[in-house]
């Protein structure tokens, strides 16, 4: 898995960005990030991630982060529920899973790595790069990759990218060669289009 993140004052001239927080991933009730596919020819699906509200699940407070998406002949709606603690940590989890996973770590350096059991028999191996986004001649720096992969699995191996201020920005799946760029967002109600 990657996910990137960026730093905001290091961004070019279109949109404005400085008004942003420092935050990787600014988990706010109304926040919102809209995607269009990327490597896929002919593709009319669309993806949207938006932060709905937030619940007490085994003690923890979470931020709902509800994903709807559309395309030609189908359509999906699921809920990933998204905590941050005082080391930058990112946990998720399921409204079915009885466990979260340590998906980012937002204070984390170029190169770090970490694990989390996926079942008894196999470990997710998460690394963190520090890389640059360019959205529509927009140059996002210092951003997230965060590289997801499981040694015993074939083809899951994908990378999330974060952007300091804006949060999600790229998904690449890269066993497949596709994924999501960020066209438009709405961050602590600043609305941001690329």
């Amino acid at each position: 898995m990657l996910i990137a993140a960026c730093d905001s004052s290091n961004y070019d001239s279109k949109p404005d960005l400085s008004s942003l927080s420092d935050s990787y991933l600014p988990l706010q009730v109304g926040n919102y990030w809209n995607f269009v596919p990327t490597g896929i020819s002919n593709s009319e699906y669309t993806l949207h991630k938006e932060i709905t509200g937030k619940a007490t699940l085994q003690g923890h407070e979470y931020y709902m982060l509800v994903s709807t998406s559309s395309g030609n002949d189908y359509s999906y709606k699921d809920t990933l529920y998204l905590r941050i603690d005082n080391s930058g940590y990112v946990y998720s989890r399921t409204s079915n899973s009885a466990f979260e996973v340590n998906a980012f770590r937002l204070k984390g350096s170029d190169g770090d790595s970490w694990t989390y059991a996926i079942n008894d028999r196999d470990k997710a191996i998460i690394t963190l790069d520090d890389v640059d986004v360019e959205i529509n001649s927009t140059m996002l720096k210092d951003c997230k990759a965060y590289h997801f992969n499981v040694d015993n699995w074939v083809d899951e191996e994908y990378t999330r990218t974060l952007a300091k201020g804006i949060g999600f920005v790229k998904e690449y799946s890269d066993a497949w060669g596709f994924g999501e760029i960020l066209t438009s967002a709405r961050i602590d109600g600043n609305e941001i289009n690329f």
